[in-house]
């Protein structure tokens, strides 16, 4: 961790180099999620709620989406997204001779500081959201709001990492990856009650995103909404978290048994 630690300072310091852009990149990321936040305002505004979730509600719902993408993608996305072109091209052979975890190689080469934006944006999204609802904000409040936190920032950790490990058994995966990240985790910008049961039985058992964010915060706010009880919405995240981003850990290992180099 120390090592890492100087190996991101090193990297914002290069990131410094090019100020304009550093700081450009994290606005524009902001900029634009803020414009959602004001697309779910014009919506509540026309339509009083949704599904009984006002604009507050639905501000925490979706910043929970947004914090631990971020946060996960600030360590995952640079790794998992280059993994495809070192496959293909035969360059994750340099990683193999390191003398250490090439998982844990992976992750301590490179941040993505364009994602400190989503994390801003977040840590001020919460506490607005939070000042605004009918909620007791004490210690152990905040305590749970971060144990489920830390396991939305696992799930969308296992999702980035299974998607990433395809490259060893397909090379070319990243279609995946995108279909998860940016096609199907939009489903839970939005309560994953609106939507029919079939749908709702796939967010929660077959890509259960829906631990990311709805059950979570639907305990956090004791709203009864969902297809599971209160008390297993309560802590199945954190449980669920830690489970998938192991298996996604383990998958990872035993794919990169089955890289085989370009001989280039």
């Amino acid at each position: 961790m120390k090592l890492y630690t100087e190996l991101l300072k090193t990297l914002f310091k290069s990131k410094m180099e090019y100020r304009f852009n550093f700081f450009m990149e994290i606005f524009i990321n902001i900029f634009t999620y803020v414009v959602t936040y004001i697309g779910i305002w014009v919506l509540i505004r026309r339509f009083g709620s949704i599904a009984g979730w006002d604009f507050y509600e639905l501000m925490l719902l979706y910043n929970f989406n947004l914090f631990s993408y971020g946060a996960a993608c600030f360590v995952l996305y640079i790794p998992m997204q280059s993994l495809e072109e070192m496959v293909r091209m035969g360059d994750f052979d340099g990683v193999l001779v390191k003398p250490m975890n090439p998982f844990l190689y992976l992750l301590m080469r490179q941040g993505y500081f364009g994602f400190v934006g989503h994390l801003i944006l977040g840590f001020l999204v919460f506490g607005i959201s939070l000042s605004h609802l009918q909620l007791e904000i004490t210690a152990g409040f905040l305590f749970d709001m971060v144990l489920k936190l830390t396991g939305a920032v696992l799930l969308q950790s296992a999702v980035l990492i299974f998607t990433g490990a395809l490259s060893f058994r397909f090379v070319r995966a990243l279609a995946v990856r995108n279909v998860f990240i940016y096609t199907i985790r939009e489903f839970i910008n939005y309560p994953v009650s609106i939507y029919p049961k079939v749908l709702q039985v796939f967010l929660t058992v077959i890509v259960p995103y829906g631990f990311v964010n709805f059950y979570p915060v639907e305990a956090l706010l004791n709203k009864q909404d969902g297809m599971l009880p209160l008390w297993l919405a309560d802590g199945a995240g954190l449980l669920l978290g830690l489970l998938l981003a192991y298996l996604g850990y383990c998958f990872f290992m035993s794919s990169v048994r089955k890289y085989q180099s370009t001989g280039s």
